[in-house]
């Protein structure tokens, strides 16, 4: 009895620790990501064994969001019929769903152990600054400790495009530092605002174009949500009008250094947008993409395998050796939309819209801080998605929810003190 009451206490003890290092843990790559997630999790099971958190669980998936996000995979079914590689589908499907579940979980076992909160942020915005530094001490000073630290040994080489996704993961880590130096106060709102220049840098050194379109979209959530919830017009005014200036300046940025464009790429084409906003390979893509979108329009060509589809093996011509569908469209909505139909997308739309309003309507009624870090890591990571990784992608997928599950977490912890 001492034995398990011992072990218990360790584990009440470690996941919140596990829990907060294991976003910016993906600096040192997937599987490290994997396994302190895994260890978060067992730790917290321990903790909060099923039967404990079961009726929890049962409620929250009888909330409306709960009940979107169970509609969206039903939608998401039929796909799996008409799918040439159904198992593959219904992997990643079922996945997905698993992630969902995971993150409801973590929520729960966070919103009901109150005094880990600073625990779980201090640590949080510690790793996060410890990550940061480390990313841009490899890029500006020794490349070798990156390379020391991903086990390939005390190597020169160049990073190059190495650190390319930990610096798009800015889109969930800037809104929680800032989230924990709001609630810690003191030294350590200096600290979450070191995260933020942090990421912002590494954005900038890594021209991660999608993680500049992700954290613009989180400002105009940002000042969305707050011009919801202020009633004073030149707060709002000055909300608007960062905002706008954020997103005119990262326009004329990429204008003046993508302007100029070679004739063998804007000649004989007529592009849907400008190529200094988007490239003709991301173009090219995306036409292919809706091509094969509308083959089953109502259903889709089976989930995560656009990319397996007749044709979408061809080469693009200008370049080396890049397909016109290189694994993913680089594009959650037209993936989302070509994989599952538009059955299976409009209900995704349905749950994203709802968890927005109701993050929105949250913030206006309660001035609750961790809804609007919710308001943006959902807008960084939607708002990103358009241009990056793959839907399906299990590290991208879980590093969004797990973020999202520390917002509404903290959240719940308010509501109950209020």
């Amino acid at each position: 009895m001492i034995e398990q009451r011992r072990v218990n206490s360790v584990a009440m003890s470690a996941y919140p620790l596990l829990i907060a290092i294991a976003v910016p843990s993906l600096l040192f790559g997937r599987s490290v990501f994997g396994v302190v997630l895994g260890l978060g999790v067992l730790a917290m099971a321990i903790s909060h064994p099923w039967r404990d958190v079961r009726g929890q669980f049962l409620r929250q998936a009888k909330t409306p969001t709960g009940i979107l996000v169970l509609l969206v995979f039903a939608a998401w079914l039929p796909n799996l019929l008409v799918s040439d590689f159904p198992l593959q589908s219904a992997f990643a499907v079922a996945r997905t769903l698993a992630f969902a579940g995971l993150a409801a979980f973590i929520a729960i076992g966070l919103a009901s152990n109150p005094p880990m909160e600073a625990t779980l942020l201090v640590t949080f915005v510690v790793s996060a600054l410890v990550g940061a530094g480390i990313a841009l001490f490899s890029i500006f000073v020794t490349p070798e400790l990156y390379w020391f630290l991903h086990l390939k040994g005390w190597v020169a080489d160049p990073i190059g495009s190495k650190l390319k996704n930990f610096s798009a993961l800015a889109v969930f880590i800037v809104p929680l530092a800032l989230l924990a130096g709001f609630r810690l106060r003191g030294g350590w709102r200096l600290a979450g605002a070191l995260v933020f220049f942090g990421f912002v840098a590494l954005v900038w050194e890594n021209y991660n174009r999608s993680a500049m379109a992700g954290m613009v979209a989180a400002m105009v959530a940002f000042g969305v949500a707050l011009l919801a919830g202020t009633g004073s017009k030149k707060r709002a005014i000055a909300v608007l009008g960062a905002v706008l200036l954020a997103a005119g300046a990262l326009l004329a940025w990429l204008h003046l250094t993508r302007g100029i464009v070679p004739p063998e790429q804007a000649q004989g084409h007529d592009w849907l947008l400008p190529l200094w906003l988007i490239d003709f390979q991301r173009q090219i893509i995306w036409s292919t993409t809706w091509e094969f979108a509308t083959r089953s329009p109502w259903f889709g060509i089976g989930a995560n395998t656009v990319n397996l589809v007749d044709g979408a093996d061809k080469l693009i011509a200008g370049t080396f050796g890049l397909q016109v569908v290189p694994g993913h469209p680089h594009n959650w909505a037209l993936e989302v939309f070509a994989e599952t139909g538009a059955i299976g997308f409009l209900a995704l739309v349905a749950v994203i819209l709802y968890m927005a309003y109701d993050a929105l309507i949250r913030y206006r009624r309660t001035h609750s801080a961790p809804m609007l870090a919710a308001v943006a890591v959902m807008a960084g990571y939607w708002g990103s998605g358009l241009f990056n990784y793959s839907y399906w992608s299990a590290w991208w997928q879980v590093a969004f929810m797990l973020s999202l599950a520390i917002c509404y977490a903290l959240e719940r912890i308010d509501a109950a003190e209020r």
